[in-house]
């Protein structure tokens, strides 16, 4: 495992100099937070310094401060792929290629417009049994598929999957996005790649 090297920047803020030595991972993530928060990086700097928490080893609250907010921002992605059902269908509907949407024994439990037409052209036939019987198998299983996914920030591109119909086994790949619903169940939207 490489080390991260510590390298020496001088940050000059409103006529003060500070000469600090951090890892450059710490780096990125303090010039991360001062874009999103619209401010230059020696301004964050000087914030951070000058606050009531900042007593001791500056440096060492340089790293925790950029940990907490790295921590944060990763709070708050996986809060937003949080989607109660109803948000997940509108999802599934606006999506522009075939879709499914796979419930946690990866059953379709629901399926968009274009995904009714594909499946149209290929079984010739389309009723409400084999809209009800369609599942979704992976090579990948599904302890793997979901590590992946959480590794993967919630998404997995270009997936091997295959699409199981009664009397019908279709293969193709599938970009998947992983939905954990407010009661803790997971669903997955899979869009034809």
């Amino acid at each position: 495992m490489s080390r991260d090297p510590v390298k020496p920047r001088v940050i000059q803020y409103q006529g003060k100099r500070y000469g600090i030595r951090m890892e450059d991972s710490f780096w990125s993530i303090l010039e991360d937070e001062a874009k999103v928060k619209g401010c230059r990086l020696n301004e964050l700097v000087h914030e951070c310094y000058n606050s009531k928490e900042a007593n001791g080893n500056k440096t060492s609250y340089l790293r925790q401060h950029a940990i907490e907010w790295l921590a944060s921002e990763l709070s708050q992605a996986r809060r937003r792929l949080h989607l109660n059902q109803s948000e997940a269908l509108n999802v599934l509907r606006m999506t522009r290629r075939p879709a499914l949407l796979i419930d946690k024994n990866l059953n379709a439990a629901h399926i968009n417009k274009r995904f009714e037409n594909w499946l149209l052209l290929a079984v010739k036939r389309i009723d409400e049994q084999i809209i009800g019987n369609t599942r979704v198998s992976f090579q990948a299983s599904q302890r793997i598929l979901n590590l992946r996914l959480t590794e993967g920030e919630g998404m997995l591109l270009a997936e091997p999957a295959a699409i199981l119909l009664p009397g019908l086994v279709i293969p193709l790949k599938l970009d998947l996005t992983l939905f954990s619903g407010m009661d803790g169940s997971n669903s997955y939207l899979a869009v034809f790649n």
